[in-house]
């Protein structure tokens, strides 16, 4: 697929309100970095007042400049970046009135992004198994949200069906700290 995207500098950190908004971001396999969609929305507007684009960027974990890796041409709903740490999964509205699944990858990501999944009905939420062979995505297409797993390989799709489910006692709290240095 061939978009009309292009890579673009940064003009604000990733603490801008658009970037909070949303709060669409993931941590890459290696821990290294944090993927962030960053849409054009101002405070006080609409959302989509200023089209419907998308930043997506990463930020080093450790500091350090964050990276744009594209400009995607409409909203970004969700990030999982891939196993191998050469592209992103995400699920957009892009071309469609629904969501879809997209893996864009970080080099020529205008020229190489692909679209997974075609149905009539939001595909979203992708993840990744840690060997990069299995991507499991929510889809809505027979009315009841359902959990589809997807060989990447032979592109086999077919919805989960779900046993039992086991809610265990929380681990414990998580505390992160973004900072952006100048």
């Amino acid at each position: 697929a061939l978009l009309r995207c292009h890579p673009i500098s940064i003009e604000r950190g990733s603490d801008s309100w658009a970037a909070l908004l949303r709060g669409v971001h993931a941590l890459s396999a290696d821990g290294q970095w944090i993927y962030i969609a960053e849409h054009r929305d101002v405070e006080g507007e609409q959302s989509g007042n200023q089209g419907p684009q998308a930043w997506l960027r990463r930020l080093p974990v450790r500091g350090g400049t964050p990276e744009t890796i594209v400009e995607w041409p409409a909203r970004i709903y969700a990030i999982h970046p891939d196993a191998e740490g050469t592209g992103v999964f995400i699920a957009t509205d892009f071309g469609a009135p629904h969501n879809d699944v997209w893996h864009v990858p970080l080099i020529d990501p205008g020229r190489d992004a692909r679209k997974l999944t075609h149905g009539q009905a939001d595909e979203d939420a992708p993840a990744i198994s840690r060997d990069g062979s299995t991507l499991i995505y929510c889809d809505n297409t027979e009315g009841a949200t359902a959990l589809v797993r997807h060989d990447l390989a032979s592109g086999e799709r077919r919805a989960l069906s779900i046993q039992s489910i086991d809610f265990p006692e929380p681990a414990g709290p998580l505390r992160l700290r973004v900072m952006v240095r100048d």
